[in-house]
């Protein structure tokens, strides 16, 4: 029972449908994001603020002030992120909760024939898989990825502003950056997944039929059968599963190698650049600071590009069963059943 392979406007047209039916939550959700990562492109400039006033005489009327700012910009960076964040826990969850529920809706209305043909274990497993991959597809895009970016593209900015050289190089080495962990991911990545995620609902739907089943195996005394067609299910998920996370492991290792060369590449330019004197020092700071704001977001760019990719491919069957039409509909004006 192999996954049909959607497409990211697919998935995104799908998950959509859902986010637009709470637009106010979305809107707060969309603009803490957007407000969070502005104030978080604003920490290396404080920081390089910072060390200009205690290196000033006398630096007690600067250094403090100064200080306080970048206290106030981490405070209102964690306020911000938990004010969204709990309003994205009820949006999440009333959005997986219509997800099942509609595709509960399309399944039951679906032939005799289809069903016939169809495990219902697995037909379980795709329903409940897509609920958890529609909550790892919306957490990487809007809580993750989409904030990720927003900063990259602030820090390209105000670098630019700062030393146009330095924010070029940044820009480009972040698009780089990004265009190899998506490559990686769509190449590399997704057909060992896409190969787990079916072998994941065929083991699924074994198990949950073979125990649906239980009285008929045993009226044939077919358990050791049972054992051994299982074992052979499960092998070729083990075998499956496990070169899965070793393409993701690589992508992983080679991602890693760029960040140190972009961030490498980035602390060249600025000392070429700056010379020496104290604008040396002011942008070195900037540039640290600045390493220490998008390093995370750098390594966990490449997870989140794969964790988008193996959200589509368990999206696949959950989007086929939703756009499939309802083989058996009710007539025009049918009115409701009386038993």
């Amino acid at each position: 029972m192999s996954s049909r392979q959607v497409s990211f406007a697919e998935v995104f047209r799908f998950v959509w449908g859902y986010w637009r039916r709470q637009p106010w939550q979305f809107g707060v959700i969309a603009t803490g994001v957007c407000v969070g990562a502005a104030l978080e492109a604003q920490i290396p400039q404080l920081s390089s603020e910072l060390v200009t006033a205690i290196r000033s005489a006398p630096p007690e009327a600067s250094a403090w002030p100064a200080m306080w700012r970048l206290l106030g910009a981490f405070a209102l960076v964690s306020l911000v992120q938990q004010g969204y964040l709990r309003v994205w826990m009820y949006f999440a969850s009333q959005a997986m909760q219509q997800l099942v529920m509609d595709g509960f809706r399309a399944v039951q209305r679906f032939s005799a024939d289809w069903h016939a043909n169809a495990f219902a274990g697995a037909t379980v497993r795709k329903i409940t898989r897509g609920m958890n991959a529609y909550d790892q597809f919306a957490d990487v895009v809007v809580v993750d990825l989409g904030p990720a970016l927003l900063l990259l593209i602030a820090l390209s900015v105000a670098m630019f502003f700062r030393e146009p050289a330095m924010g070029l190089y940044f820009a480009v080495a972040v698009t780089l950056f990004v265009a190899l962990s998506i490559w990686l991911s769509l190449t590399w990545v997704a057909p060992a997944n896409r190969a787990a995620n079916d072998a994941d609902t065929d083991m699924g739907g074994a198990l949950a039929d073979s125990i649906a089943c239980n009285a008929v195996v045993k009226a044939f005394g077919a358990e050791t059968r049972e054992d051994e067609r299982l074992d052979e299910v499960t092998w070729t998920w083990r075998r499956r599963a496990r070169a899965a996370w070793t393409r993701s492991m690589d992508a992983g290792a080679v991602q890693s190698i760029a960040i140190v060369c972009l961030l490498g590449g980035l602390l060249a330019l600025v000392l070429r650049l700056a010379g020496e004197g104290p604008a040396a020092l002011d942008n070195v700071v900037y540039v640290v600071a600045a390493y220490f704001v998008v390093n995370g977001y750098l390594r966990n760019i490449g997870w989140q590009v794969r964790s988008l990719q193996q959200a589509l491919n368990e999206l696949d069957d959950l989007v086929a069963i939703a756009g499939t039409p309802p083989q058996v509909a009710d007539a025009p004006g049918a009115a409701r059943f009386a038993p």
